[in-house]
């Protein structure tokens, strides 16, 4: 079994889930969580968990999983579970996009 080192701790991270990349059929294949720390946080979304939570793009939800280090220094949260949070109405989460767009210019 695998300890968890100081990289590979576990954490909770609430925001809104980001497509990042596509295939060439046109399919997410990298996505990123956006909190409104204005902080983005890339997903490894191999695991079983991770897979189903593609299916919730452009909405609120809270992911768990452990900080891993990948390649070039990045890091990544390797997706263990998520949880939709209850504002997921299209307007509610319209605005949180806009917002989160309006910090970045």
């Amino acid at each position: 079994m695998r300890k968890k080192s100081a990289k590979n701790k576990e954490v909770k991270v609430k925001g809104i889930l980001i497509p990042e990349a596509w295939d060439e059929n046109g399919r997410v294949v990298a996505v990123h969580i956006a909190t409104n720390g204005e902080k983005n946080y890339d997903l490894d979304c191999r695991t079983t968990k991770g897979k189903k939570l593609l299916k919730h793009l452009q909405q609120e939800i809270e992911v768990t999983g452990v900080l891993i280090q990948g390649r070039n220094a990045s890091t990544k949260i390797r997706v263990s579970d998520y949880e939709l949070l209850k504002n997921n109405n299209p307007k509610h989460i319209e605005k949180k996009v806009e917002k989160l767009w309006k910090t970045k210019k």
